[in-house]
Formats: C-alpha cells, sequence, structure tokens
C-alpha cells in the first residue's frame, strides 16, 4: 500500500495520506453466549460527518450506511473490523485511546462513576488482546 492511500488510525477519527483527520468514534463489541462465553467480537467506526469515507477506507473495509432519504432517515457511514482483518491490531489501539480518554472526562466530570469499573475492565482487556496479537506477528 503506498504511504499516499495508507489509513491512519487515532483515538479520535482516521486520516488517510496527508489529508485532515476524519473524525469519528470507535465502538469495541462482543457478543456472548448465555454461559457467558466470548463467541465474537468487532470493532466499530462511526464518522462523524455525513460527507462519506474516502475510497482508501473503503478499499480496506466494508463500509455501511443505512440512509433512506425518502423517510429522511440519514445516517453517517460505518464499518466493522474483526480479529482475523489485518488491521485489527490498529483499529484495537485507537479504541482503547478513546475510551481511556472517555474514562478521564468521567473522572473529572463526576458524572457517571456507575460506568467507570466495566469501561477499565474492557481497557485491561483490549490492551491483553493487542498484545497477544502482536505476540502472533
Amino acid at each position: 500500500m503506498s504511504t499516499e492511500n495508507a489509513v491512519r488510525f487515532f483515538f479520535n477519527g482516521l486520516k488517510v495520506g496527508k489529508s485532515s483527520l476524519i473524525t469519528g468514534h470507535w465502538s469495541y463489541q462482543r457478543a456472548f453466549t448465555s454461559g457467558n462465553r466470548v463467541v465474537g467480537e468487532h470493532i466499530t467506526f462511526y464518522a462523524r460527518e455525513y460527507g462519506g469515507l474516502p475510497d482508501a477506507v473503503r478499499a480496506m473495509a466494508s463500509v455501511r450506511n443505512g440512509t433512506d432519504s425518502q423517510t429522511d432517515y440519514f445516517e453517517t457511514d460505518r464499518f466493522n473490523l474483526t480479529p482475523g482483518h489485518p488491521r485489527w491490531t490498529d483499529a484495537l489501539a485507537a479504541s482503547v485511546k478513546d475510551l481511556e480518554r472517555c474514562i478521564t472526562r468521567i473522572e473529572k466530570s463526576g458524572r457517571g462513576s456507575d460506568s467507570l469499573g466495566m469501561y477499565r475492565e474492557s481497557v485491561v482487556e483490549m490492551k491483553a488482546a493487542i498484545e497477544k496479537n502482536d505476540k502472533k506477528c
């Protein structure tokens, strides 16, 4: 992949080559069985703006957008990455930084502290997944 079309992940969005930041947020999700066993996981990037994601991002991942202009329902673009994707670790690292910043904001505001334990636990699990994936390479 040429560096001019390289997609770089940040806690608050992504960049393609030397373009400006495409703002958005990351969401890490896991699916469980009734026995509390993890059966799947993925990270979703939600673009903040309605303009559409660049072709380099579309080449890297399947971008979705459920906009229906006939019913005045509009969505921004989004894409999912799963553990088998070559950029999984990069997306996971960006998601960790996004969540760590969220934790800091909650701590400073004093609101939403009920979720802090769960968020901190997620960060620990995500960092462990990054280390595990790095050892495979």
